[in-house]
């Protein structure tokens, strides 16, 4: 094409008519995600990824990224449900008998399970590390 054209006009013509159709085309594109209210995604399949990049998208009904050596990470897990577990201390008797000691040790017993219950299901949703 010739630098400098004879009719600058018709070239602005022609200009001005790709520039509409290319606006033309961008609007009939869909879009990837809506968010009036809250973000709405479409699930997909997990794509491979270029070095030194990221992809965020919805798989499954749950938010991803993967990098690109192809860890897989969800996002938002919920973990396992834990138990809660109250330990009353109460008033301590005037002399420790076996009975007293016994429930001590059931009530300490019980909070330990309950964490051990809360760190496993923390780490089973990889909030925590093991």
């Amino acid at each position: 094409m010739d630098r400098y054209p004879d009719d600058l006009f018709a070239e602005i013509q022609r200009l001005t008519a790709r520039v509409e159709q290319l606006e033309a085309q961008q609007g009939q594109r869909a879009p990837l995600t809506t968010a009036s209210q809250g973000w709405r995604m479409s699930n997909m399949t997990i794509p491979s990824v270029s070095a030194g990049t990221c992809h965020i998208g919805c798989n499954g009904g749950d938010v991803f990224s993967v990098n690109s050596a192809g860890d897989v990470k969800r996002m938002f897990k919920q973990g396992a449900a834990a138990p809660f577990t109250t330990f009353d201390l109460g008033n301590a008797p005037a002399s420790y008998d076996q009975t007293y000691a016994q429930q001590q040790s059931v009530g300490i017993s019980r909070l330990f399970s309950g964490h051990t219950s809360l760190r496993a299901s923390l780490i089973g949703a990889e909030h925590i590390a093991p």
